[in-house]
């Protein structure tokens, strides 16, 4: 009896780690790239951009890209060294905060950057 409890207990946990691995973005990650027009991703249409952001220190930096139309916002860390390509609305001016993570002796370096997003455009941004 002992055995069968445990060997449902470890079927049980096996399949709620299965139905959590298999989903890439939970229902809050999809909704806030709804409201604000960016994905994490590698590839864009004609009917959208690419913001291509390249961490070019060696320690990681948290980013906020803001749609600077509506004002929606989202966050990333990128790692030492990382690239990634987010996939956004055209034709809407993106502002991309970072501020370091870990690394710094007193201070983080922190900093803004702008770029205009226009229709089937890859946009490379580096960082710091």
């Amino acid at each position: 009896m002992k055995k069968l409890i445990s060997a449902i207990t470890v079927m049980a946990m096996a399949v709620a780690m299965a139905t959590f691995t298999s989903c890439s973005k939970d229902l809050d990650e999809i909704a806030a790239d709804i409201d604000t027009g960016i994905s994490s991703g590698d590839h864009g249409t004609s009917r959208n951009a690419v913001l291509q952001i390249t961490c070019t220190s060696n320690n990681p930096y948290t980013i906020t890209i803001t749609n600077t139309s509506t004002d929606d916002s989202r966050e990333y860390v990128l790692q030492g060294k990382e690239t990634r390509s987010f996939i956004v609305s055209c034709d809407v001016t993106y502002s991309i905060y970072y501020s370091q993570n870990s690394g710094y002796l007193f201070y983080p370096t922190t900093g803004t950057r702008t770029q205009y997003a226009g229709c089937g455009s890859t946009y490379s941004i580096s960082i710091p």
